[in-house]
């Protein structure tokens, strides 16, 4: 579940990241032009989150926490608020209709990617087919330490045709060739490092560029300074893929106190708290206070579900009866989901049929599919009686 905390009177915040945002004092006085009307957006948008960044880039290693990645980088692609894969810094998906996705009789693949034009780094420098190249070249190599090397470990080779095409031959057949994921195949600058992997490729993961205001990524904020575990200072990006934010600065804090985190966001010192920073209790205390003087609203969408699952395996002194499905269901009925949820959440969420959110692009069709299992007791006695 999201929780997102939206003091009233604001204007959204230009990311993809629900969380509590914050906004401008209004303006005071009479206004007698539309520009006027508007509620001024922060210059400055204070940040608070409970983890650092150990190094801004998303596929190396240590990223367990990485809260200004999506800030700093972008990939190939992002999702939208529907689920929906859109192009980022490619122009277009690979598709088998125009023959930039090729499956093979022998289970081979090639996928043709085509970039967006005049792409740039934050330093200015074109961003090109060489950089993906050379990023492959990372990515497969075992020196280097990686949160992951999928799905590149798939791809036999990555050739550049141009500098805004890349060709990608698959060794195997792999889904998302055609939807590529927005950290596949995430860029690197070569101009700034293809020497440094050339000449040592064990200190080029160990480089203060990963982890400093040398970094340099193409997302819509740069880093201009960082205290280790205390704050990072991001300026918007020029050469953004999609224009110039219109937040000007980001100043991400560390605050690895959650309660500490919802004090502040009280006391209006911050802006912005990814939802993972929230905890259900807290986010309470925020529904008390601000709705009861009107002040902002808590917003609540399924972002991550717990399941009920039922032991039917060989355990010992297992019921064996759970074998039987018409007891399972019998068992689902006779729970009230609906009331666990608002207990569990502290009555921000209820219970949900499915992982998918309403929003889902594909929620019209898991909709007709999946099975409830409303709370009902007399259906749960007729089940069992039933099985027996």
């Amino acid at each position: 579940m999201t929780i997102a905390a939206v003091p009233a009177r604001c204007a959204p915040v230009l990311l993809l990241l629900l969380a509590v945002v914050g906004c401008a004092p209004s303006p005071q006085g009479s206004s007698t032009t539309a520009a006027e009307s508007k509620p001024s957006r922060p210059n400055v948008l204070h940040v608070a989150v409970t983890g650092d960044s150990h190094v801004f880039h998303e596929r190396l290693k240590p990223v367990s926490d990485n809260p200004a990645g999506a800030y700093v980088n972008a990939g190939l692609t992002a999702l939208d608020h529907r689920g929906v894969l859109r192009p980022m810094l490619l122009e277009r998906l690979p598709n088998q209709d125009d023959g930039s996705w090729v499956v093979n009789a022998d289970g081979t693949m090639k996928t043709l990617l085509t970039f967006r034009p005049d792409l740039k780094w934050q330093d200015g420098k074109p961003l090109t087919s060489a950089d993906f190249v050379f990023a492959y070249r990372v990515y497969r190599d075992r020196d280097i330490p990686l949160m992951t090397d999928v799905p590149e470990r798939y791809m036999s080779s990555v050739t550049a045709v141009d500098d805004r095409t890349i060709e990608i031959s698959w060794n195997q057949i792999v889904v998302d060739a055609g939807n590529p994921q927005p950290a596949h195949l995430a860029p690197i600058p070569r101009h700034l490092l293809g020497d440094a992997f050339e000449q040592d490729k064990h200190a080029f993961a160990a480089l203060p560029f990963w982890s400093s205001e040398q970094y340099v990524g193409a997302g819509p904020f740069s880093v201009t300074s960082r205290e280790p575990g205390e704050r990072t200072i991001m300026q918007a990006n020029p050469y953004f893929v999609f224009g110039r934010p219109e937040i000007g600065t980001v100043e991400m804090v560390v605050v690895p106190d959650k309660n500490a985190v919802v004090a502040r966001v009280l006391a209006g010192d911050v802006d912005f708290v990814n939802y993972s920073d929230i905890p259900i209790a807290q986010a309470a205390v925020l529904k008390d206070q601000w709705e009861a003087a009107g002040a902002g609203a808590i917003i609540t969408a399924l972002v991550v579900n717990r399941g009920l699952v039922f032991q039917y395996r060989d355990v010992p002194r297992r019921q064996r009866a759970l074998d039987d499905v018409r007891v399972r269901q019998a068992v689902m009925h006779a729970i009230d989901r609906e009331e666990v949820g608002r207990l569990e959440t502290v009555g921000l969420a209820g219970a949900s049929d499915t992982p998918y959110f309403p929003e889902h692009y594909l929620w019209p069709r898991i909709d007709l599919a999946i099975t409830r299992y409303p709370f009902d007791v007399r259906r749960s006695d007729a089940l069992l009686a039933d099985a027996g």
